[in-house]
């Protein structure tokens, strides 16, 4: 989608590991705060620093935050006689401003060229089942829902 640029948030946190952290901000508007909290309540800045997650912040041309996603890390999976490399979307965000305008889609997609990129033959993610969006994205993108919850969550699965 033109008009977007990724900013690695990975090589940011890594430079700058212990004070960085501490201090991140994905900005003072409404959503980047949320987003920060978010980020800050749960393990992806702590894998982040370890280099186990790939992180993106997602700016458009007016160089608002308009969307975050982020690439875990490698899991080898054996299959009968296949051996998989599997990556992991612990996260993706949208600003409710830019849902519905292909966003999302343009974020999984680069997402999952990361993971590509890296190694990975299949990458899956949870999803909320009340998401129908998200899962709709999803299902539009190639992911198939595997049987079985995590914590609520429904797994998905797309063989790259």
């Amino acid at each position: 989608m033109a008009g977007f640029a990724a900013l690695n948030l990975s090589q940011n946190l890594v430079l700058h590991q212990s004070r960085e952290v501490q201090s991140f901000s994905c900005g003072e508007d409404p959503w980047s705060l949320w987003l920060t909290n978010y980020l800050r309540g749960t393990d992806i800045l702590d894998g982040i620093t370890r280099r186990k997650n790939t992180a993106w912040l997602f700016y458009d041309d007016k160089e608002e935050l308009v969307a975050f996603g982020v690439v875990g890390t490698n899991h080898l999976v054996v299959a009968g006689s296949r051996r998989h490399t599997i990556g992991f979307i612990p996260a993706v965000a949208v600003h409710k401003n830019h849902q519905r305008q292909g966003v999302g889609r343009h974020v999984l997609a680069f997402l999952v060229e990361e993971a590509a990129a890296a190694g990975h033959d299949r990458v899956f993610l949870f999803v909320d089942p009340d998401n129908l969006a998200a899962r709709k994205l999803y299902s539009d993108f190639g992911f198939r829902e595997l049987p079985g919850e995590q914590k609520g969550n429904l797994r998905m699965l797309l063989d790259i």
